[in-house]
């Protein structure tokens, strides 16, 4: 759907933090809007995030893309 003709997925674990980033070049997203809407998409990830007692952050790229990212602390 956005269009994307890169995608970067990023895995990282130091020092008790694990790290996963999922990036793109596409043409983004209205995150508010997104969150009404009656898909499963983002509230799949939400869910799943929180049982792991991990944190979800969104981020809005300037040039256009998204990049979702999920923390959690051992």
């Amino acid at each position: 759907h956005s269009n994307a003709s890169i995608i970067d997925v990023e895995l990282m674990n130091e020092n008790s933090r694990t790290e996963l980033k999922v990036s793109d070049n596409g043409m983004g997203y209205d995150y508010e809007k997104a969150l009404k809407k009656s898909g499963l998409g983002l509230d799949s990830i939400k869910s799943r995030v929180a049982l792991l007692n991990a944190h979800f952050e969104l981020t809005k790229k300037p040039s256009g893309g998204t990049s979702h990212k999920i923390i959690h602390l051992d």
